[in-house]
């Protein structure tokens, strides 16, 4: 049986599209991990939107005050964010 995934896409396996949405990290809302200027890693920036036709990912992150805002190509964020190896079971 084909289903329709709720962007209108057919796929056989609906509980697998529902797990792929569910365990990006690349999405609006979520915390993510950032290479900053220096090279260093650094957790805890959440993403605020996108940009470019999604190839920028817009994150912010509250220090010392004020709110630091970076746009990064999906490409990196995608390096260091990969899915969750551990997919949630929907049923």
């Amino acid at each position: 049986m084909i289903f329709k995934t709720p962007d209108n896409t057919p796929q056989k396996d609906f509980k697998k599209a529902i797990n792929e949405r569910i365990n990006d990290p690349l999405r609006e809302g979520r915390m993510v991990t950032v290479k900053r200027t220096d090279g260093t890693l650094e957790k805890g920036w959440k993403i605020t939107g996108f940009e470019g036709d999604g190839q920028l990912v817009v994150v912010q992150k509250a220090k010392d005050g004020q709110t630091i805002q970076k746009k990064i190509a999906i490409e990196k964020m995608e390096e260091l964010n990969p899915p969750s190896e551990s997919p949630l079971l929907v049923n």
